[in-house]
């Protein structure tokens, strides 16, 4: 019963992880915590600045999502029940998916702030990081995973429960992994 996300914006997130904890209590007998079990996944990309990630980004998230949006709508990654207007079903995507907490992009105190809000909001204890952005090159990927090891990492010292293992019914044989 561990689940990873990543379609959802910050608000959606609250509409999945409710469904969610109510399965996971209903499997475990227990009441489950939030977040728990939930891996989340998000770009990231690190740089000195804010200004010097978006600059980084910018135009490779809009080239990324205009493929992705080819095949999946925009109102996938709106906020639940959000009314879009015809600037943000059309506009640029970096503009339509920052503002929902989509990228984690920027300096390493922004990044930092980000993941300590899913923390704290929803129960986050696992962060899948998605740190290739096609056309960026192999130096700035490094250079982002290493800022992101040493100087965001730190703040996050506590290490991820294990994971929510309920028991199989009878006869279910062994998933894949365990």
């Amino acid at each position: 019963m561990n689940v990873i996300t990543w379609l959802r914006s910050r608000e959606g997130l609250r509409e999945v992880m409710d469904a969610y904890q109510g399965a996971l209590s209903e499997t475990l007998g227990r009441p489950a915590a939030r977040g728990e079990g939930v891996s989340l996944m998000r770009m990231v990309y690190v740089a000195e600045t804010d200004a010097q990630a978006e600059a980084d980004t910018r135009e490779l998230i809009n080239a990324l999502y205009s493929y992705v949006g080819g095949v999946r709508p925009r109102g996938m990654f709106a906020n639940p029940g959000e009314k879009l207007t015809d600037e943000e079903q059309t506009g640029e995507w970096w503009k339509f998916l920052f503002p929902r907490e989509h990228l984690f992009i920027g300096s390493p105190e922004t990044v930092k702030a980000q993941i300590k809000n899913l923390q704290d909001e929803y129960g986050v204890q696992r962060l899948v990081l998605w740190s290739w952005i096609p056309g960026l090159d192999q130096e700035q990927v490094m250079r982002s995973n290493r800022l992101f090891a040493d100087e965001i990492m730190p703040h996050f010292p506590e290490p991820a429960p294990e994971p929510v293992r309920p028991e199989m019914p009878a006869g279910f044989g062994p998933l894949t992994g365990d």
